[in-house]
């Protein structure tokens, strides 16, 4: 019950629609599948990288996010990057949140094209 409560709020756009809630279902069915199968390993956890290692980065990162993104500002995150290094670019799709790329992926695979083109 908590890993649908959580799935269902940080990807709330997908929950929105039949479609959206049988695609994060099916997703359910198989983190309890593989939870089932599989020696539980303590997960890796996340770090963040320091200015010093973004500034170290030497080409092009496309930073693609929801606005509605739930996990963290992704107006800071787009600040900061911003900020650092111009080899970075930023895109915020409207309307999508931390499953953008279900429930926006025209967009979002128009937008990773057109990056990778340049």
């Amino acid at each position: 019950h908590f890993m649908k409560k959580e799935l269902y709020w940080s990807c709330e756009d997908m929950a929105q629609t039949e479609e959206g809630k049988d695609m994060l279902n099916d997703h359910l069915d198989g983190l309890r599948l593989a939870i089932r199968s599989f020696k539980t390993k303590i997960p890796a956890s996340m770090t963040v990288l320091s200015d010093d290692e973004l500034k170290s980065i030497h080409v092009p990162v496309f930073y693609l996010a929801g606005e509605n993104e739930k996990m963290y500002s992704v107006k800071d995150a787009v600040n900061r990057l911003d900020s650092i290094s111009p080899l970075f670019s930023c895109e915020v799709i409207p309307n999508t949140g931390h499953c953008l790329m279900f429930s926006g992926p025209a967009v979002v695979n128009a937008k990773i094209l057109a990056f990778l083109n340049q």
